[in-house]
């Protein structure tokens, strides 16, 4: 594992957790964002996204999603 990775190894747990992972209500503040109107859109680098698994990302009644 190059440095940089594991330099991103936390923010890509943090990541999969905000976007993936069942978390305790406030654990996680950006998990609190809900846009008023609109999409909420966030970008990513490569290593901060490297364990997301968007294959089971069409079911959009789960969020955050389970595993």
């Amino acid at each position: 594992m190059t440095t940089a990775r594991r330099a991103c190894a936390p923010q890509a747990e943090v990541v999969q957790r905000l976007l993936e992972v069942q978390a305790l209500p406030g654990a996680l503040p950006a998990q609190l964002v809900r846009p008023a109107a609109g999409a909420l859109r966030i970008f990513l680098d490569v290593p901060s996204a490297q364990n997301l698994d968007i294959t089971n990302w069409a079911d959009s009644k789960a969020f955050p999603r389970s595993q």
